[in-house]
C-alpha cells in the first residue's frame, strides 16, 4: 500500500463543447478508506488527464497545497466501486456518497455531457 500523507481531493466534471467542465468539488467521507479501495482495484495514482477543465488544472497547479497520485475515474470504474461497497457493506457512509456521486456522474451523461470523477492526494 502506498504511503499518502493529506487529504483526498474529488471532483466531477463534465465534457461539451470540446472541453472538460468543472462541475463540483466533493467531500470525502473517509479519505484512507477511498484510497484503499482504489489501491486493491488498481486505480490509485493512474496520473492526471491532459485534458482538464481550465478551474481543475488551475486550482491543482496553483492551490496551496502540493498535489500527487491523481487519477481519473470513468462513469462505469465509479458504478463498480459503488457497488462493490454496497454489496460488501463496508464503509457505509463512503459507499452511499460514492452512489450520490455516481447518480451526478449519469445524470450529466444522461444530458448528453460525458462525465468523470477526479481524486487526488493534497499536501
Amino acid at each position: 500500500m502506498t504511503q499518502v500523507t493529506g487529504s483526498l481531493g474529488v471532483a466531477c466534471e463534465s465534457r461539451g463543447a470540446d472541453v472538460w467542465r468543472l462541475e463540483a468539488q466533493l467531500h470525502v467521507a473517509d479519505g484512507t478508506a477511498l484510497r484503499r479501495e482504489l489501491e486493491r482495484r488498481g486505480l490509485w495514482a493512474c496520473g492526471r488527464p491532459g485534458d482538464l477543465s481550465t478551474l481543475l488544472d488551475a486550482h491543482l497547479l496553483f492551490g496551496d497545497d502540493p498535489v500527487s497520485h491523481e487519477t481519473a475515474l470513468s462513469v462505469a470504474d465509479l458504478g463498480e466501486l459503488a457497488a462493490a461497497l454496497a454489496l460488501s457493506r463496508r464503509h457505509d457512509d463512503l459507499g452511499a456518497q460514492l452512489l450520490a456521486w455516481y447518480a451526478l456522474a449519469r445524470s450529466l451523461e444522461a444530458s448528453g455531457r460525458p462525465a468523470r470523477l477526479l481524486v487526488w492526494c493534497a499536501g
